[in-house]
């Protein structure tokens, strides 16, 4: 005999063991677009060094150039977090609609989703800012 208790039970288990794997791999991905972020910036850094020496031999602070490497860091999560969200949302009115269910999109989840996004972003954004604004300008200049 099936009691509905134990089916209630059964499909809480199932729904927080597959909340918590959903949370492992979104923070593994998280992760490794973090480090992906970061080698895209230091390799930024890298292509333009010429670039970084002439700012600062014609008076950029070292706090501009690090300003300047953080918004691109956190513009490019930005733009990927919104691509994210809308390739996301697709997808899951897909399933729903194949499927059959009723589709809800919790605001609330967008903007957290957003706040990691930006989080993420920051991040990763601080050590390729550190290094730019470290360069020195004459070793900057000398690299082509």
């Amino acid at each position: 005999m099936i009691v509905p208790r134990e089916l209630l039970a059964q499909r809480t288990r199932t729904q927080r063991l597959f909340a918590a794997l959903v949370s492992g791999v979104a923070g593994l991905v998280l992760f490794v677009g973090g480090i992906g972020i970061m080698n895209v910036l230091l390799m930024s850094v890298a292509e333009r060094a010429h670039e970084i020496g002439v700012r600062r031999t014609v008076g950029a602070t070292q706090a501009g150039i690090a300003r300047q490497f953080f918004i691109e860091a956190l513009a490019m999560t930005t733009a990927g977090g919104l691509l994210g969200f809308v390739l996301g949302a697709l997808g899951a009115r897909s399933i729903t609609a194949l499927a059959g269910w009723d589709t809800y999109l919790s605001w609330g989840a967008v903007g957290s989703a957003c706040l990691v996004s930006l989080l993420t972003g920051g991040l990763a954004g601080v050590a390729p800012a550190r290094r730019a604004a470290a360069l020195q300008p004459v070793d900057a200049l000398r690299h082509e």
